[in-house]
């Protein structure tokens, strides 16, 4: 992808050996490691494994429990002028 800026890809897993697979699948296919897997800080129990892939984006496979994840897009407001932004979240 000459030219363009690495991206954050995250992943909702539906398991603690979901995320171990997907870190171990993407580190024998050419993936280095941004964070092997283990518990993460964060408000509620998270799970994560991260990344960096052969095109140089971040990619984070995660597991939080419940139900299984689901795709929601996010609004949130940039410091500098206040408006509305879309970010693609996936939990």
């Amino acid at each position: 992808m000459a030219g363009s800026l690495p991206m954050h890809i995250a992943f909702a897993a539906p398991s603690v050996d979901a995320v171990d697979s997907f870190y171990q699948q993407g580190m024998r296919n050419g993936g280095l490691d941004k964070g092997p897997p283990g518990n993460r800080p964060s408000s509620t129990p998270y799970y994560a494994a991260y990344l960096i892939d052969p095109d140089g984006n971040n990619v984070e496979a995660g597991y939080r429990g419940g139900d299984p994840p689901f795709l929601t897009t996010k609004k949130r407001r940039t410091e500098n002028d206040g408006r509305a932004t879309g970010r693609l979240c996936i939990s």
